[in-house]
């Protein structure tokens, strides 16, 4: 299981659809066997996988084995020992005391080196075959008692640059549990790439890179196991593949994620991919008397008189038929309420998750339940609820408590058919879905094993389960949840290597839909499910309807023939989707097309062949597409404003006039696009604008002309930026940074320098620290990431 020493969000959606990240010194040791029941092990073959170039990849052996390890001429490998660490247990079962690297002895052969320590014997043998280092490394416990925590280490790298990801940049160990997910790990450096793979899935066992903590330059491969049984013998085979700069990672590990598959392989069951709605009906821990579960978050309802009863009922009546006219004008398939029981409880145990126990815990809600999902499911629309792997048991105080369970699969799939025999429910959010080491928020925690969710969802075959933090192996049979304002914005490449249908669901509310729409219109296009809030019209809720209109257009088109009538002449045909295939005929330069959209586009009506003439427009470099795209940029209710602007941006000196007048436009939202957009298009007239309106007292358009600022590489503009570094909003800071790394001038290096320290003694803002730390190494080329003793540290010394 991935083991979690807290519930941190940010980190865990940083990684779910990558593969399972720990933040240890050591590799740290699986906990226990994912396996799907009798599933055979499986050794992977490299030979279809590994990259055929040869002569790239340069190894040499000594007399302490492994003595040089090269790629494309970089040599990768730190000479240095290897290191080992474990722990013996007692008799009793209690560990004793800690080793590492205790009466090491060590024997050369060829490629093969065998270690001997007091009561653990390590033989590794490392051979090349064209870009394909393969190590096969067996554990020997040669004492009479297990042997807990075992780490080995048998080389440590140094890239020549850090590696791309978020993970490498913190330092954090980059390592796969190789439990219910593929055993890689990818390094991507710029100029080479290695990925790292364990090649037996479903071997218990930790692999991957010691991070560069601090930013250190080397990164140990580290290997962990759990425990060794006394006089136990273990082997493991692994390779290190070499690739290009344009090698595809996910297809030089190919063979991986197709045998795990095999292992959990892809059974899920939902075909319907459009949005779901997501409700909530009440505000945590109220404790209001005559309201204690918060409904509607009104102080004033009264639940407890006949009278108060039947005034909720008919809001929440209400509130169904507001939310059904929603959930169709966007085109949901359903809907999904958080909180059937109410929220009597605080959080983190608000969401009780057991429909099963309304009747005690809301018995107004029980008493018009059935009505409520009867509404929905009257429209046509699918419903659902949030469960939990917790039981919910009375705190013997009027409240209620949860209590982790030994069987979670027995506990969820009892949950989810009442839901589904009294309300018809089909779709479940599953939350917390961790077991803890001691007990519900206590000790060390684990993501539920990947073979539960699939026990799981056999016997529930008919349903769709998103859990709270995603596992590898979920997306075989579940589509994890995620959040778009937490970075998430489609399923990873890495996860449909093994699943091609698979597919995650997102939560869009308070993310930057129209900033990430590409994204998200390909993760839609493969299969995403965007969840959005349905209880309201707010904006956000249009533009999920219009990616999804343009996903469908995308799906159509595959199966459509694009037709051979000349494009002009295909732009006047009456059924959309013709004039869009059209539309994707014109080529750059087309100049007769690029008219005849220009005199098109105002009286268009379909949305998605619009955008697609903005599009068009924006690659055609035509000073006469600004006539039609500047009344788009005011047209909000065109839904087209932020797609106008943005090729108002690529078309360069012909829009820069009009985006000057634009961005100081006295609606705040126009002039912000128009800021935005200048920020790619270097108009010298527009420099006095930018710095003016980089005290604007409207937020989202200081935000922006500060941004823009940093296409502007003069000393104004640079004084004006460092000057914004001594202020405390975090909009600016970041802001200010971004523009700063855009000029790579080193003026700002010691202010920014001054900023990564405050972020941290005064700011206490992280995103502040990771801005301000980008921003130096875009301007000194140095790679500190956001460590703030390393940039004094170089900034003192003169490095900078």
């Amino acid at each position: 299981m991935t083991r979690i020493g807290f519930i941190d969000r940010a980190l865990i959606l940083l990684t779910s659809t990558l593969v399972t990240a720990t933040v240890a010194a050591w590799p740290r040791p699986a906990q226990s066997s994912d396996k799907l029941g009798s599933a055979p092990l499986r050794t992977i073959g490299l030979d279809a996988a590994e990259p055929v170039a040869e002569g790239s990849l340069k190894t040499t052996f000594g007399r302490d084995g492994l003595s040089s390890l090269s790629y494309h001429g970089a040599e990768l490998l730190v000479k240095g020992p290897a290191r080992v660490r474990y722990t013996p247990q007692k008799p009793d079962g209690s560990p004793a005391t800690f080793l590492e690297d205790k009466d090491q002895h060590r024997k050369v052969e060829g490629d093969t080196i065998t270690r001997e320590y007091e009561g653990l014997t390590i033989v590794m043998t490392a051979r090349q075959k064209k870009n394909v280092l393969r190590l096969e490394v067996t554990f020997k416990n040669t004492k009479d008692r297990a042997l807990t925590d075992v780490g080995f280490q048998p080389l440590t790298v140094q890239f020549p640059r850090r590696p791309k990801g978020g993970r490498w940049k913190w330092g954090y160990t980059v390592t796969t549990d190789n439990e219910g997910e593929p055993g890689v790990v990818a390094a991507d450096w710029g100029d080479a790439k290695l990925v790292a793979c364990c090649d037996e899935v479903e071997r218990p066992v930790t692999f991957g890179f010691e991070g560069n903590y601090g930013n250190g330059a080397h990164n140990a491969l580290s290997i962990g196991l759990a425990k060794l049984g006394a006089g136990e013998k273990r082997t493991y085979h692994f390779s290190l593949r070499f690739g290009g700069p344009d090698a595809d990672t996910i297809g030089m590990a190919r063979d991986v994620y197709e045998q795990f598959a095999k292992v959990y392989p892809d059974k899920l069951n939902w075909p319907d991919r459009r949005p779901i709605g997501a409700l909530f009906l009440c505000r945590s821990a109220s404790k209001w008397t005559t309201n204690p579960r918060g409904w509607f978050n009104d102080e004033k309802l009264d639940v407890t008189t006949p009278l108060g009863r039947q005034v909720f009922r008919d809001r929440l009546m209400r509130y169904a038929e507001a939310s059904v006219a929603v959930l169709k004008d966007v085109g949901a398939q359903g809907m999904i309420l958080w909180d059937p029981e109410g929220q009597e409880m605080p959080h983190a145990i608000s969401y009780l998750g057991d429909p099963r126990i309304i009747p005690q815990a809301a018995p107004e809600m029980d008493a018009v339940a059935d009505e409520f999902f009867r509404k929905f499911r009257a429209a046509g629309l699918k419903v659902g609820v949030c469960i939990r792997p917790s039981r919910i048991v009375s705190n013997h105080k009027g409240g209620w408590d949860h209590v982790q369970v030994d069987d979670h699969v027995a506990e969820l799939a009892d949950k989810i058919a009442y839901a589904k025999r009294r309300w018809g429910c089909t779709i479940f959010y599953m939350d917390t879905n961790v077991k803890w080491e001691k007990g519900m928020w206590q000790g060390n925690s684990w993501l539920l094993p990947s073979a539960d969710l699939h026990k799981l969802t056999a016997l529930h075959p008919d349903v769709l389960i998103f859990p709270e933090f995603g596992r590898y192996g979920y997306w075989g049979c579940c589509m994890p949840y995620a959040e778009l304002r937490g970075g998430s914005v489609r399923t990873s490449d890495a996860i449909r290597a093994a699943y091609p249908r698979a597919g995650s669901t997102l939560a869009v509310g308070d993310g930057d839909y129209l900033g990430h729409w590409d994204g998200l219109l390909e993760g839609a296009i493969g299969g995403d499910i965007h969840l959005f809030r349905g209880w309201f019209g707010e904006p956000l809720n249009q533009l999920v309807k219009r990616l999804y209109q343009e996903a469908d257009y995308v799906r159509r088109a595959r199966s459509a023939h694009p037709g051979e009538r000349p494009v002009t002449e295909a732009l006047a045909a009456k059924d959309p989707l013709t004039r869009w295939l059209a539309l994707n005929r014109v080529k750059a330069g087309d100049s007769a097309a690029c008219t005849e959209i220009v005199r098109l586009l105002p009286g268009e009506q379909d949305w998605v062949v619009q955008k697609k003439m903005i599009e068009v427009l924006g690659a055609s470099a035509d000073a006469a597409s600004v006539s039609v795209l500047v009344p788009l940029v005011r047209d909000r209710a065109r839904g087209l404003d932020h797609f106008a602007a943005a090729t108002l941006g690529r078309l360069g000196t012909p829009a820069g006039r009009a985006l000057i007048e634009l961005a100081t436009d006295k609606d705040p939202e126009v002039a912000e696009k128009a800021l935005v957009a200048l920020g790619e298009n270097v108009e010298p007239k527009g420099l006095s604008v930018l710095l003016a309106l980089a005290d604007s007292p409207n937020v989202a358009v200081r935000r922006a002309a500060i941004r823009a600022l940093g296409v502007h590489r003069s000393p104004e503009s640079l004084a004006k930026l460092v000057l914004l570094l001594r202020e405390t909003d975090k909009d600016v800071l970041m802001a200010a940074c971004a523009a700063l790394g855009r000029q790579k001038d080193r003026t700002a290096v010691k202010p920014l320098v001054e900023l990564i320290e405050r972020s941290v003694t005064s700011l206490h803002d992280n995103d502040v620290r990771m801005a301000s730390g980008d921003a130096l190494e875009a301007i000194t080329g140095l790679e500190y990431g956001p460590f703030e003793r390393a940039w004094r540290t170089a900034l003192d010394a003169g490095k900078l």
